[in-house]
């Protein structure tokens, strides 16, 4: 199924200043709840000196969609098919990563259960 897949070359990155504006509205629209009461709860606890966190995470997950952004407008499928593609083990190792992590976060950060309520 993977194999028969047609691959194409990727597309060159359009310049910067030329994704300002609609990579801002992205940038919005891919920040969710979690960076919404996380931030301004790390911020009350430890004060303005973690901010640089916060601007290096929010950097960082622009980047990181973006890429994602263009390698599905180019390849025409998912991040996790073409990681599926590289290595059959990727989607099982996302699975148990969250999940491990999930039950850390359960036992060892008590104050920030009302963050992981489903």
């Amino acid at each position: 199924m993977l194999a028969d897949h047609k691959i194409e070359k990727m597309p060159e990155a359009p310049a910067f200043r030329k994704l300002l504006g609609p990579s801002f509205i992205l940038l919005g629209l891919g920040l969710g709840s979690g960076e919404l009461v996380l931030w301004p709860y790390l911020t009350s606890n430890f004060g303005m000196g973690i901010i640089w966190a916060a601007v290096l995470g929010v950097a960082m997950q622009f980047f990181m969609n973006m890429e994602i952004e263009r390698y599905t407008l180019a390849r025409g499928e998912s991040i996790f098919v073409g990681f599926a593609r590289l290595w059959r083990v990727f989607p099982f190792w996302f699975i148990l990563s969250y999940s491990v992590v999930k039950k850390l976060q359960k036992k060892r950060l008590p104050s920030f259960s009302f963050l992981l309520a489903d």
